[in-house]
């Protein structure tokens, strides 16, 4: 039986938004994270834009602390299959990492099979989970 591992630190609070996309490029730029149930991760974080969707959101930016600071949970919910579930978009097929428990989400597209490029990560905010709740749906979600 697998121990859950514990959950990452959160990063330290900044008003500098190049101090999250480096951390980010810092700990994942380059990287592929392959997770226990078989999928590889490959992260291409070289343009700012890229970056800045995972910190701020699509579009946006303004730093989202409560995603720019959970940036450490990426790798932990990817490789912790005790605290997520795997759900795929049936609109754009992405490949959901969702975390109840922790109340977070990796995002990723898929290239082939099992192969993923990361796109973004983010901090449900809600109390009550309600944005988590939407990929329960299974006419929008297919489980994995």
């Amino acid at each position: 039986m697998k121990l859950a591992s514990s959950t990452p630190d959160l990063l330290i609070y900044s008003s500098d938004l190049g101090y999250y996309v480096e951390e980010l490029r810092r700990q994942y730029n380059g990287r592929k994270i392959i997770t226990p149930d078989g999928y590889k991760i490959s992260f291409y974080l070289n343009q700012d834009v890229a970056c800045t969707h995972a910190i701020c959101g699509k579009g946006k930016d303004k730093i989202n602390y409560a995603r720019a600071q959970r940036i450490t949970y990426i790798e932990f919910i990817l490789m912790d299959d005790t605290v997520r579930v795997v759900r795929q978009d049936k609109i754009t097929n992405n490949i959901c990492f969702v975390s109840r428990q922790h109340s977070y989400i990796v995002v990723c597209s898929v290239v082939r099979n099992k192969e993923l490029k990361f796109i973004s990560q983010f901090y449900d905010q809600s109390r009550s989970n309600s944005y988590i709740d939407k990929f329960d749906d299974r006419s929008k979600y297919k489980y994995l």
